[in-house]
């Protein structure tokens, strides 16, 4: 009896495995609503569990069976993982053409950060990287900007801050707004070449951090906080559409979604994504110390991005994002 029930236990599992393949692909590649509450976990988790259930089968269904569960998790993972689109490229910072071009104040170099509930020491690790430009959600007190940004740029440099989101710069500000009643702020900047750039930063609201997937409430929390995102990013959406198309714009922050969540398909044409153009290595920014998921991204307009990364911080919980770009340049 025993052996009887252990069989149909690992038989279960094998079938249990072959029938979240297809769940995890359709949650994955059309992102419904009502299945929020997967894809707020890594693609990569999923797969190991599938692996796992296929494992513990065994060869209860067959050899091949097996042979077919593991081969359609591998696939999956190959397919649809956002991580592996850059794990395996190559590229260098202060490339020769960037190093150029920034010498004729064309070429930037921008981070986005999340500060950790304004913490001083994180604006201070993001302006050891050398950027131009510094993105800030979670921004230090005003105060502390300008003291951080007088000792980096001393008269060459500016600061704006909105709502809990700020903007350190080197260059001459010309205007400066919010959006509404978002979490964001905005300078139109004269760089030291002579060139305007746009420069936006914002912080849509925080991911639901609840993992018991067996209450449906969750999952319906789920869903309604990616949907109140969504209804959060569009008048930052508009904005982004309403600027001149042939004015340079970089925009980012934390949006508190991973990669491939329906937000994304708001942001208009014409803009990129840095990392996936020229990012290197493991995107992932959130956590800092066990990234599983890329919530803080850099888009730009009229700019080519020739080198991106994100970096490990010792001062958030967030990883910082780098982007080398080149203003008034198209991608190839």
């Amino acid at each position: 009896m025993a052996g009887t029930m252990l069989r149909v236990a690992r038989a279960a599992l094998s079938v249990l495995s072959l029938a979240l393949v297809p769940l995890v692909i359709y949650a994955y590649s059309s992102r419904p609503d009502a299945l929020a509450a997967m894809t707020a976990w890594p693609l990569w988790s999923w797969c190991l569990l599938g692996i796992a259930f296929a494992a513990l089968g065994g060869r209860s269904l067959g050899h091949r069976v097996l042979a077919v569960e593991l081969a359609l998790w591998l696939l999956t993972f190959l397919l649809y993982a956002p991580e592996l689109r850059t794990l395996f490229r190559f590229s260098t910072p202060n490339d020769p053409a960037w190093q150029a071009a920034r010498e004729e104040g064309r070429g930037l170099r921008v981070v986005t950060l999340n500060c950790l509930v304004g913490t001083k020491a994180a604006l201070a690790e993001a302006l050891s990287h050398d950027p131009d430009v510094v993105l800030i959600q979670e921004d230090p007190k005003p105060r502390e900007m300008i003291e951080l940004m007088k000792r980096k740029y001393g008269d060459a440099g500016d600061v704006v801050w909105g709502n809990d989101v700020a903007i350190v710069f080197r260059g001459k500000l010309l205007e400066q707004g919010t959006i509404g009643d978002t979490h964001s702020v905005w300078a139109r900047v004269l760089l030291s070449g002579g060139r305007e750039v746009m420069l936006i930063t914002f912080r849509l609201r925080s991911a639901v951090f609840d993992a018991n997937l067996l209450f449906p409430s969750v999952w319906q929390r789920h869903a309604a906080n990616r949907k109140r995102r969504q209804l959060e990013f569009e008048p930052i959406a508009q904005f982004l559409s309403s600027l001149p198309r042939n004015l340079p714009v970089i925009a980012g922050g934390d949006f508190n979604a991973p990669v491939g969540e329906p937000v994304f398909d708001a942001i208009p044409k014409g803009f990129v994504d840095a990392f996936e153009a020229a990012g290197v290595g493991w995107g992932n920014t959130i956590f800092n110390d066990y990234p599983i998921h890329r919530i803080d991204r850099i888009f730009v307009a009229n700019c080519r991005p020739v080198y991106a990364k994100a970096i490990r911080t010792e001062t958030s919980d967030h990883r910082m994002v780098l982007a080398d770009l080149i203003v008034g340049e198209p991608i190839p």
